[in-house]
């Protein structure tokens, strides 16, 4: 593969958002295929045959493990979209297995758990992330639509904290110093007569 896997974060992705989906036999199975694949394979795929793999799992269970019981296992894994079956050739079946972030219902609750962190973060007193704010409004004041500079550009929140208005990235809008000091902490909509106010004034110096 030519990117190069972040190992830990998978790990995290799997017993975080995956396992919850799995049973335990599909577990092991699903990390036996993904050793063998990504991490000593360098590839999302490994050729195996399910007798050999049957053998080799029940000795690490302590059990043996009935290929026909093993092939229901793989189905299973198929069918939750962790793994595809491709070609089946005399050195067995190769399989294609499948990352968590790839797999609908793990990228799902992955989604959701990203945007419960976004909503607990705070873009407001963290220097780094402010600048995310600032470049994801490409430095442009939000409410008079000029842009701003590291020496002007303010962070405002959209709905007042006063109002149990966050300090995530939904909530904060970048602004320049005049509207900043025109919205003073106030709900957009209290102040959306004076901001507009404020652009027409400011138009006529531009043009005088």
């Amino acid at each position: 593969m030519a990117e190069e896997l972040n190992v830990k974060e998978i790990l995290e992705q799997i017993l975080d958002h995956l396992m919850p989906e799995l049973t335990i036999y599909e577990t092991t199975m699903y990390f036996y295929l993904f050793r063998h694949s990504h991490l000593t394979n360098n590839s999302d795929s490994v050729r195996v045959d399910p007798r050999t793999m049957a053998v080799q799992l029940g000795k690490r269970m302590g059990k043996q493990i009935d290929h026909r019981y093993l092939a229901s296992i793989l189905k299973s894994l198929e069918e939750k979209k962790c793994i595809r079956t491709a070609d089946v050739s005399r050195e067995g079946t190769s399989y294609t297995v499948i990352l968590p972030e790839d797999i609908p219902s793990v990228a799902d609750k992955m989604a959701e758990a990203a945007m419960f962190r976004d909503e607990e973060e705070d873009y407001f007193t963290d220097a780094e992330k402010r600048k995310i704010i600032f470049e994801r409004d490409n430095w442009t004041c939000q409410y008079c639509f000029e842009k701003v500079t590291p020496e002007n550009v303010e962070l405002d929140h959209y709905i007042p904290p006063s109002r149990d208005g966050k300090s995530n990235k939904e909530n904060l809008e970048t602004c320049c110093s005049v509207c900043s000091g025109i919205k003073s902490g106030r709900s957009y909509v209290e102040v959306a007569p004076l901001l507009l106010k404020n652009m027409g004034e400011r138009k006529k110096r531009e043009e005088s």
